[in-house]
């Protein structure tokens, strides 16, 4: 069984459109309605759709997350995931399924890189840098379209992952625990549109949910690593500070106390995040441990 889950916001407009064309390849449209303030959610019903309201908006991630966790167990062999505003073509659906029913992966994004036009510039800069960021959390570089919001999961998938994100971010959360899974992800191409309204939040406010979920996911896993770089950049800065304050000194005797100030604040600073990293990882080692025992 097929089952495609949609999460949608104030989508009154796109949304039936949308459930009608998906509902020809699945067997199931399960539309959870964001809290909308609009007719979402009765005109996803009657476009034939199992709607899922949430009282208030609470999130991609979280709707996302509601309708998953719905379905483990179940005898649903794939879940398909895509936006309801009309960007993505359902009739990409066949395409991303086919290495799942083939076999050959248990994720399959939908990627958008080998569009060679209507991107607009930023898109493509701060998607590619997410990109980046997300395959340098998963452990290695990864060259996946990871801000995709269409995507397959295969049953084994939808068991292994436990999503936690509820923002924009639970794509590159998806993909990371994914990897980390050991799950085969792969990718296909797929059309896009960018005339239309697309995300709610302004891209700037997207980057940032997606790169803070990013920096947690990092922070969870690897603690010592994040704090390190972190303190040794605070360190760095306090030397360089402390230099200043040496070379003002030779020259001309007077002890450049502002400065100095600023340069032991900095160690400080750095000595306390590279003790926190170290004192997260030992807890973190312990806790591994002891679930191991």
């Amino acid at each position: 069984m097929i089952v495609a889950v949609m999460p949608a916001y104030n989508e009154e407009i796109t949304v039936g459109s949308v459930v009608l064309k998906t509902r020809k390849y699945v067997d199931k449209v399960i539309v959870i309605d964001d809290g909308s303030r609009d007719d979402t959610a009765s005109v996803a019903e009657e476009a034939g759709a199992l709607v899922i309201r949430n009282e208030r908006n609470l999130g991609k991630g979280e709707s996302i997350r509601r309708a998953l966790k719905m379905l483990k167990g179940s005898e649903v062999d794939v879940v398909v995931l895509l936006d309801a505003d009309g960007q993505h073509d359902p009739d990409d659906i066949p395409k991303v399924v086919k290495p799942i029913l083939e076999g050959e992966a248990d994720m399959v994004i939908g990627s958008r890189r080998e569009l060679k036009e209507g991107i607009p510039l930023y898109r493509r800069v701060g998607q590619r840098i997410l990109d980046a960021l997300t395959g340098w959390a998963a452990g290695g570089a990864r060259a996946f379209d990871t801000q995709s919001g269409v995507r397959a999961l295969s049953r084994r998938a939808l068991e292994a992952i436990n999503l936690e994100e509820s923002g924009f971010g639970v794509e590159s959360e998806m993909v990371i625990k994914a990897l980390k899974a050991g799950l085969k992800v792969v990718q296909v191409p797929i059309k896009c549109r960018y005339d239309v309204k697309g995300s709610t939040l302004h891209p700037l406010i997207h980057g940032a949910s997606v790169l803070n979920s990013i920096l947690s996911s990092v922070v969870k896993k690897h603690p010592l690593l994040y704090f390190s770089v972190i303190g040794s950049a605070f360190i760095l800065a306090g030397v360089f500070q402390g230099l200043k304050v040496v070379e003002v000194f030779n020259r001309t005797k007077a002890l450049a106390i502002g400065t100095a100030m600023i340069s032991v604040l900095l160690l400080i600073i750095g000595a306390i995040s590279i003790s926190t990293g170290i004192t997260l990882y030992a807890i973190s080692s312990l806790s591994k441990e002891l679930k191991s025992e």
